[in-house]
């Protein structure tokens, strides 16, 4: 049973940096092209992937893990609920939002992937909601209020 990868697939992993440079060349010399698919044998993939198991990681910053971002989340509901019984705003101008936006796209700590904050775990770019939209909530290395 052969194992089939897409050629573009692999320039895929190659190009975003989670496969060391070369790594297409490779999977061309022990496998076979077949139209825009690169055949491997079960043995010729796992060769290549015991050459290329160490996935360069394009995040030097870990994401918070699910306890400490479930509590960041569980407090920000707190803050807004208190804010809603205090009568005091609890979303953001667009304004305020688009200029958060921009300060996180600058900030080494945001995965430019999916709009994620490594250090706090929210969503700070969403098309549907993030936290640069709850007057409530700050950055946790305090580069905005």
């Amino acid at each position: 049973m052969n194992i089939d990868r897409p050629l573009s697939s692999l320039q895929e992993k190659e190009s975003s940096g989670l496969r060391r440079k070369g790594y297409v060349n490779r999977c061309l010399e022990v496998g076979t092209l077949d139209g825009s698919t690169v055949r491997f044998t079960p043995e010729q993939w796992q060769q290549v992937r015991n050459e290329n198991w160490q996935v360069i990681n394009p995040y030097p910053y870990p994401m918070p893990g699910i306890g400490k971002m479930a509590g960041n989340a569980f407090k920000a509901v707190g803050r807004v609920v208190r804010n809603i019984f205090r009568g005091e705003r609890i979303m953001r101008t667009l304004e305020d939002k688009e200029r958060i936006i921009e300060i996180c796209k600058d900030c080494e700590f945001l995965r430019q992937s999916n709009g994620r904050c490594t250090k706090c775990g929210c969503t700070v770019i969403s098309d549907i909601f993030s936290k640069a939209q709850l007057a409530t909530e700050s950055c946790p290395i305090g580069r905005w209020k």
